[in-house]
């Protein structure tokens, strides 16, 4: 291994860091960034439902094709560095001369096929060293809540100072050195080591029971990722503010 052992765990940690960065700066101020080009709130709503579907399918398409190859590392530094120049598309796409709408929904699918995988194969490859070099998963993951938090507040004084698109540039920023943790992770087998197929799971009855669970949970977050922001900019609240409620909301 060409990493001491004691020195894995910092690096998973910095991973999640960056990663959980970018979701902090682009989940509170992405939406202000789309209707800073000009899109209606159900054009908004359209955009953002769109990425969550590809990412619906790409995530476990890709864990399935990085299990096949057996590199997941290499495959998780190619999805956060084409990550970082798709991310950079909602900054620039509508400035093309295009319809701003079809433009931001074929960067929205873009880019949520590209970053899909980034952390399911984090998880994956932690989760799998965590098991051969007896490290706590839990605590080395606690990095990215702890830089999603710092990212949101951060993210919302910058948006004051410098306008929603900055946020764009901040995630490209967060994406690249995603890449950059990733490429410096030793070669690790990832965690899973399951190859039964996509509807293995749905064999447990208990899966079947808690999945329908998970999606109301996660649908109910959905009015507030997508809105709260613009209801709360409407409301008369600064960036900063909003980058605080995003923050402590976490």
């Amino acid at each position: 291994m060409s990493l001491p052992d004691r020195a894995v765990p910092a690096r998973f940690a910095l991973l999640f860091a960056a990663q959980f960065a970018a979701v902090g700066v682009l989940m509170p101020f992405l939406p202000a960034v789309l209707a800073g080009h000009g899109l209606t709130p159900g054009q908004i709503a359209v955009v953002l439902a769109t990425g969550s579907a590809v990412r619906l399918l790409a995530a476990p398409a890709v864990g399935r094709g990085a299990d096949g190859l057996g590199d997941a590392r290499t495959i998780l530094v190619l999805a956060a560095a084409l990550a970082t120049g798709t991310i950079t598309g909602f900054a620039w796409a509508p400035g093309l001369g295009l319809p701003a709408y079809g433009a931001l929904i074929a960067l929205a699918v873009l880019h949520a096929m590209v970053s899909a995988p980034v952390v399911p194969l984090s998880d994956a490859l932690c989760l799998g060293a965590s098991r051969s070099l007896r490290f706590d998963y839990g605590r080395v993951r606690s990095a990215g809540s702890a830089s999603y938090i710092a990212a949101a507040i951060g993210a919302g004084l910058a948006v004051q100072y410098a306008g929603p698109v900055v946020v764009i540039w901040l995630a490209a920023g967060c994406f690249l050195l995603t890449a950059l943790a990733a490429r410096g992770l030793p070669p690790l087998p990832a965690g899973g080591g399951g190859r039964r197929g996509f509807a293995a799971p749905f064999a447990d009855p208990a899966f079947r029971c808690i999945l329908p669970l998970s999606a109301l949970i996660q649908g109910s977050h959905a009015l507030y990722y997508g809105f709260s922001t613009l209801h709360w900019t409407a409301a008369g609240l600064s960036p900063a503010v909003i980058g605080l409620l995003w923050g402590r909301g976490w």
